[in-house]
């Protein structure tokens, strides 16, 4: 599975450098990481065989959501992002952005939003409309071609991944004890689990704004990484995300 950054994004990178704006000034080992990220390799486990897969005969189009907390006032809690666990191949069983397949005369805005709804029921805005997308990632799956062999593999699933970058749709609240109140999620259709998920070292407090769930605790892409339940390159595609909010003329919570 190979990954590749948008050209649209690649486009907006130059020409911010073109007209003097030094937006990237802090972060230029990250504009430097750009190349080695876009040729960065990773495979997916092969899927048993499975009479109910109909394996693809050409590439298809999936488009994923990268949700992040806004906290009003182009404010952006780059700590936190939505997450699913998927209920189905492939990739069952990981985590990952919500998404899924674009459907015939479907924007990628329309898609993306669609899908984060129907997955996890949260309403959200497309950072930036014009250009949805941030990033592409082939996500490429094989599946022993029947139920004997053990060595002979098909094509079960290709899809071209676009990534968008969103923000909720209502701004989050904050409590006495400076945590932020983040949503409750509901996991519906392809997603048998949906959770709010903690990025970095030291994320912004945070609890879920809910009085059945407050009390539970927010998982960390640590502790998920830990288990080996994250789908190929989600973290890389999310390091992006973190670092192009400014771009859109965000600022990330401090």
């Amino acid at each position: 599975m190979q990954t590749t950054i948008s050209r649209d994004f690649e486009l907006l990178v130059f020409t911010t450098f073109l007209h003097g704006q030094h937006i990237f000034h802090p972060w230029r080992k990250f504009v430097r990481s750009i190349s080695s990220i876009a040729r960065s390799t990773s495979t997916s486990p092969i899927i048993p065989f499975s009479s109910h897969i109909q394996p693809h005969q050409h590439p298809r189009v999936g488009v994923a959501c990268a949700v992040f907390p806004y906290l009003g006032n182009k404010v952006i809690d780059i700590s936190h992002v939505l997450l699913i666990q998927r209920k189905k191949e492939p990739a069952k069983f990981t985590w990952s952005l919500p998404g899924g397949r674009l459907e015939l005369g479907e924007t990628i805005q329309e898609g993306a939003l669609r899908e984060l709804e129907e997955e996890t029921g949260i309403k959200a805005i497309i950072a930036n409309p014009m250009v949805p997308s941030y990033a592409c990632t082939d996500a490429i799956s094989s599946m022993y071609s029947n139920p004997t062999t053990t060595t002979e593999t098909v094509i079960a699933f290709h899809y071209t991944m676009v990534h968008t970058l969103a923000y909720t749709f209502q701004p989050i609240q904050m409590n006495n004890n400076k945590e932020l109140l983040l949503p409750y999620i509901e996991a519906k259709d392809d997603a048998m689990d949906a959770q709010w998920i903690s990025l970095g070292e030291n994320p912004v407090p945070a609890k879920y704004n809910s009085p059945t769930n407050s009390s539970q605790s927010i998982l960390s892409m640590k502790q998920l990484k830990q288990q080996a339940k994250l789908v190929p390159l989600l973290e890389e595609t999310l390091l992006i995300a973190q670092q192009i909010w400014r771009i859109h003329g965000f600022q990330p919570y401090q």
